[in-house]
């Protein structure tokens, strides 16, 4: 994410600070693409991937909206800056994955590394393991349809060879 904001006490970019402390939901939609609605009730369409949204914001002035960046700090894309004051406390709750927070150190809190999420889906179940850069692919459970599971998997923009080379794992 390209902003001019900096960590610590220094000036946060106003977008930046919108995208926070405004109370936003974060909807996944499947693969890299999120529903975000506002607190004014205004809902747009975010392609993470290709850094789009359908707001005007970002129509008109092409710019890296506070939609954009909401999606990358839920999402834990980008890491909380230090020093932004009243973040909502809904942030990333409707998502799988956890944001991460800059520490007064500097550095990042560390997310969930290791922990195991389990993904109910037609077909079955997909688990994902968190990384460091957020969470991965590792298997399935309770697999009941392989042609479901692999509709479930392009929908999240997995790519199908996925189902024949991941392990099915045991609970």
């Amino acid at each position: 994410m390209s902003t001019n904001e900096t960590h610590g006490n220094e000036s946060i970019e106003p977008r930046t600070e919108r995208a926070l402390t405004e109370c936003m939901t974060v909807l996944p939609d499947g693969g890299d693409i999120y529903t975000v609605v506002g607190e004014n009730g205004g809902t747009y369409q975010v392609d993470a991937r290709a850094e789009r949204c359908t707001c005007p914001d970002h129509e008109h002035r092409e710019s890296y909206c506070k939609h954009l960046r909401r999606v990358a700090f839920a999402t834990g894309e980008e890491p909380v800056p230090n020093g932004v004051g009243g973040v909502d406390e809904k942030l990333g709750e409707q998502l799988d994955s956890a944001p991460q927070v800059v520490a007064t150190d500097g550095g990042v809190v560390e997310n969930r590394a290791g922990e195991r999420t389990r993904v109910p889906v037609a077909g079955g179940v997909l688990v994902y393991e968190e990384r460091a850069l957020g969470r991965e692919l590792v298997g399935f459970e309770d697999v009941e349809e392989w042609d479901s599971l692999r509709s479930a998997l392009a929908a999240r923009g997995h790519s199908v060879g996925a189902v024949h080379h991941l392990p099915v794992l045991d609970e």
